[in-house]
Protein backbone atom coordinates (compact mmCIF):
# COMPACT_ATOMS: atom_id res chain seq x y z
CA UNK A 1 0.00 0.00 0.00
CA UNK A 2 0.89 3.47 -1.08
CA UNK A 3 0.16 6.68 0.27
CA UNK A 4 0.66 9.62 -2.07
CA UNK A 5 -1.03 12.11 0.11
CA UNK A 6 0.19 15.80 0.53
CA UNK A 7 0.48 15.27 4.15
CA UNK A 8 2.98 12.66 3.56
CA UNK A 9 5.03 13.80 0.47
CA UNK A 10 5.18 16.74 2.70
CA UNK A 11 7.14 14.64 5.50
CA UNK A 12 8.85 12.62 3.18
CA UNK A 13 10.70 15.62 1.77
CA UNK A 14 11.43 17.57 4.74
CA UNK A 15 12.92 14.73 5.93
CA UNK A 16 15.01 14.04 3.11
CA UNK A 17 16.02 18.04 3.42
CA UNK A 18 17.21 17.54 6.96
CA UNK A 19 19.21 14.28 6.38
CA UNK A 20 21.15 16.12 3.43
CA UNK A 21 21.68 18.93 5.55
CA UNK A 22 19.54 21.82 3.55
CA UNK A 23 18.08 22.95 7.26
CA UNK A 24 19.21 23.72 10.25
CA UNK A 25 18.49 20.48 12.12
CA UNK A 26 19.43 17.09 14.20
CA UNK A 27 20.49 14.89 11.32
CA UNK A 28 22.29 17.93 10.03
CA UNK A 29 24.39 18.00 13.39
CA UNK A 30 25.04 14.75 13.53
CA UNK A 31 25.97 13.86 9.93
CA UNK A 32 28.88 16.50 10.38
CA UNK A 33 29.87 15.67 13.17
CA UNK A 34 30.21 11.93 11.98
CA UNK A 35 32.34 12.89 8.96
CA UNK A 36 34.37 15.47 10.88
CA UNK A 37 35.46 12.78 13.13
CA UNK A 38 36.04 10.41 9.91
CA UNK A 39 38.14 12.73 8.10
CA UNK A 40 40.51 14.00 11.29
CA UNK A 41 40.58 9.57 11.94
CA UNK A 42 41.96 9.49 8.32
CA UNK A 43 44.35 12.35 8.63
CA UNK A 44 45.69 10.47 11.81
CA UNK A 45 46.11 7.47 10.08
CA UNK A 46 48.15 8.79 6.69
CA UNK A 47 50.36 10.69 9.56
CA UNK A 48 51.08 6.97 11.59
CA UNK A 49 51.55 5.80 7.94
CA UNK A 50 54.40 7.85 6.60
CA UNK A 51 56.13 7.77 9.91
CA UNK A 52 57.59 4.50 9.65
Amino acid sequence: MTDLSPEIQYLGVTALSRLHGHSDGFFQFIVFLRFQFLQRLSVEIIKKGNQT
